[in-house]
């Protein structure tokens, strides 16, 4: 048991106290706004959120928390803290509010106020604080908490875990296209691609297919209980959304009996007609026989809070979105799971946010990585994992494990980050 005292509580501060003393320490707490009470606690451990002086471990409140509604121009100062970059730091620069800091990065603060969206509607990682402070690669957060818990005493053992994740984006290269799509593409590959030409003579069913690497996923990712697959199934063939119809059969019987945890992988039209996630949902329900409670967004297409407002309508539980394409690293500044807190009801809700850190696609076409690099990258980031823990989430999709169109190379990435 922690005793805390306080002399102002709200919302803010009770989601950040259950985040990091409930669901990641796993000890309970007693919160007190009077001194006098928080004095004859017995609690072993005792935590002095204040600027009064009284016994226990004593964190620097910066008030912040206490604000309310959600600032479009405010942005925390930062200082390095023994060697650590840290957000609201006290006027002498010798303390800092992690509550604070935690709360900032938790509920994506930063997402709410305008920001200069990439191409895609998306908020990247050069629109961050972190971008600024150069932290965007490490668990900073994490690495905050953790001090925390040694100085002050709460017992707490950092476990590192790796989850692989698969999108399916597209289940076939080159099966399951109505005849005016086969018949354009294969004039494009015709005139454009020798390689595409040479495939297509030696695909004969769906498991020649090259994007058919679902016999290797499956057993790749049996020895991790966490690890899941997003489909993405939309209603509507478009521009951003080319997956093979579910209609087709082989597609019909891939989903039906790929054995690992199934999630959906909401449209790029569903951004647009929030009515067709509910379809979507229920179209991977049918397929897969399975309840579907996770999801990423197709694209990592988000914004706060009505992406993930969505997702709570429709019965979602648990997201995997949180990550950058444009940057392998900590979105949150955490590697660890934690439920989202909608700032515009300031409320926390029941939304598992689960954070991942590098993704195939980041690594090739937005930093421009070899397969070596890339495998250099994971093993940096996860060595920075090492001491504060987490889940070493990544991204992989079932073309960049097809050795073609371009991804030669890159199962060896897939493999070295499962280790």
């Amino acid at each position: 048991m922690v005793a805390i005292f306080t002399p102002v509580t709200g919302p803010r501060l009770r989601y950040v106290l259950d985040e990091l003393l409930l669901r990641r320490a796993g000890i309970p707490y007693r919160l007190h706004l009077n001194a006098a009470q928080y004095e004859q606690d017995p609690a072993a451990i005792k935590i002095n959120y204040s600027s009064q002086e009284l016994p226990g471990f004593t964190l620097y409140c910066s008030g912040w928390l206490q604000e309310k509604g959600i600032n479009p121009e405010f942005k925390p100062s930062a200082a390095v803290i023994d060697g650590k970059t840290v957000l609201f730091p006290s006027a002498g620069g010798t303390q800092f509010d992690l509550f604070a800091m935690a709360f900032w990065l938790l509920s994506r603060y930063e997402e709410y106020q305008p920001f200069a969206a990439d191409v895609y509607h998306r908020f990247p990682a050069t629109a961050s604080l972190a971008h600024t402070l150069e932290t965007v690669q490490e668990p900073w957060l994490d690495a905050a908490i953790l001090q925390f818990y040694r100085q002050s005493g709460i017992p707490f053992v950092p476990r590192l875990t790796t989850i692989p994740t698969i999108d399916v984006d597209i289940a076939f290269k080159y099966l399951g296209r109505p005849l005016l799509r086969r018949w354009g593409a294969w004039c494009r590959d015709l005139l454009l691609s020798p390689e595409n030409r040479r495939e297509r003579r030696q695909v004969q069913g769906p498991q020649s297919d090259p994007f058919y690497t679902y016999d290797y996923i499956h057993s790749a990712l049996q020895p991790f209980e966490e690890s899941r697959i997003f489909w993405l199934v939309p209603v509507h063939y478009g521009k951003h959304d080319k997956q093979v119809s579910t209609a087709y059969k082989p597609f019909q019987k891939l989903l039906g009996s790929l054995h690992i945890p199934a999630g959906l992988h909401p449209s790029w039209a569903s951004g647009d007609y929030s009515r067709l996630i509910y379809d979507e949902k229920h179209l991977l329900e049918k397929a897969t026989g399975q309840s579907i409670q996770s999801s990423r967004q197709h694209f990592l297409r988000m914004r706060l809070p009505q992406s993930y407002s969505l997702l709570l309508q429709a019965g979602f539980t648990h997201d995997y979105t949180m990550g950058y394409a444009d940057a392998c690293g900590f979105r949150a500044g955490t590697a660890y799971t934690f439920l989202w807190y909608n700032l515009e009801t300031d409320t926390e809700t029941g939304l598992h946010i689960h954070p991942f850190v590098c993704m195939d696609v980041t690594c090739k076409n937005y930093l421009k990585l070899s397969p070596d690099s890339a495998i250099q990258l994971g093993a940096e980031l996860k060595n920075k994992m090492a001491e504060t823990g987490g889940d070493f989430c990544f991204v992989y999709h079932n073309e960049s494990l097809s050795e073609s169109s371009g991804w030669k190379g890159w199962r060896n990435v897939f493999e070295a980050w499962l280790k």
